[in-house]
């Protein structure tokens, strides 16, 4: 059995057309692939970028408060609590609230984005701020009953 010469040629050129097929099916289930996994992190990076935001505005809402706390506690000193100026003890109170809840929160996002420096960080302030509240209203009250001579 003898081939033609141009039966050859369609043969050789319809094989190279089913490898082109095959080769160009492969690549377009790559490429889909490769789409869906680029969606995949694109989704991941936004939710990540969107949750250090958030961490960062967290923590430097806990940094104010913790001054504020120092603040006021400072400013009752100092005014002695006298003519009217004795809101600084509510006041510190109210800062050191909002710096619990702001500490948790913080420690909430840095875990779900597994920053576990930023926790360790986090429980270490909040270990520290009951004390340091604590202090300060011990040295405010001094202030205010026994004068600058406390």
């Amino acid at each position: 059995m003898r081939i033609s010469l141009s039966s050859k040629i369609i043969l050789a050129n319809a094989l190279i057309l089913g490898v082109l097929a095959v080769a160009t099916t492969v690549m377009m289930l790559g490429a889909r692939e490769q789409r869906r996994q680029m969606d995949v992190a694109t989704a991941a990076a936004g939710l990540a970028a969107g949750d250090a935001h958030d961490l960062v505005a967290t923590v430097q809402r806990v940094n104010i408060d913790i001054v504020q706390i120092q603040q006021w506690l400072t400013d009752v000193s100092a005014t002695r609590a006298q003519d009217g100026l004795d809101d600084g003890f509510t006041e510190a109170a109210d800062a050191r609230a909002r710096a619990t809840k702001g500490l948790a929160e913080a420690r909430q996002i840095a875990t779900r984005i597994g920053a576990t420096g930023v926790v360790a960080d986090m429980d270490r302030v909040a270990a520290a701020l009951p004390g340091f509240y604590e202090l300060g209203v011990a040295m405010a009250q001094a202030y205010v009953r026994d004068g600058p001579a406390a």
